[in-house]
């Protein structure tokens, strides 16, 4: 008498891992291209990809459909926590890519008379009347890395009115987000 044998197949994690690689990559590679970026991913790439996994769910054999849920769920996941971090990581990227032509725009700027610190505007989001302004800024003497320990918003030594956020990149460089519809000027 033979007694039945049950096949198991093994939980295969390699799509999972190629899943999540995939998304931080298209995400990256759209919020470096633009900063509206975030929009795109939500309205497009979100909801196509989620409807391609849900086919292939409903039409793969039982056996792989623990294996595509999978991918569905890491992709939700890794989608969900770059959306709720996607400036940082929209800036963080840039620097990482591009800091070296940024600090010499700004290095170039004669230095204000009037105690302001060194700047350019540097990023921005928003649509005609609702303009968000972020400002790379070069702090030589390095006082808002002690101001920034108190506070990341409000009013800082060296930048004209209150941000919204102020952050350091690398050494004394800095990014400021200015509130809604607020400049430098």
């Amino acid at each position: 008498m033979v007694e039945g044998t049950s096949i198991k197949h093994p939980f295969n994690w390699r799509p999972s891992l190629h899943t999540g690689i995939g998304t931080f990559a298209a995400f990256f590679l759209l919020i470096m291209w633009s900063a509206n970026a975030d929009l795109l991913y939500i309205l497009i790439i979100v909801p196509i990809a989620s409807v391609i996994f849900l086919v292939r769910i409903a039409i793969t054999k039982p056996r792989n459909r623990l294996s595509i849920l999978s991918m569905l769920t890491v992709f939700g996941a890794i989608s969900w926590i770059l959306m709720q971090h996607w400036f940082e990581v929209r800036a963080t990227g840039r620097w990482l890519l591009w800091s070296r032509s940024y600090k010499a725009q700004v290095l170039s700027r004669p230095a204000p008379h009037n105690g302001e610190l060194k700047h350019i505007e540097w990023d921005g989001w928003g649509f005609s009347f609702a303009e968000t302004n972020v400002y790379l800024v070069f702090d030589s003497n390095n006082l808002l890395s002690q101001e920034i320990k108190r506070h990341s918003s409000g009013k800082f030594s060296g930048i004209p009115g209150e941000i919204w956020k102020l952050h350091r990149l690398q050494g004394p460089w800095f990014y400021a987000v200015f509130y809604t519809d607020t400049r430098w000027e």
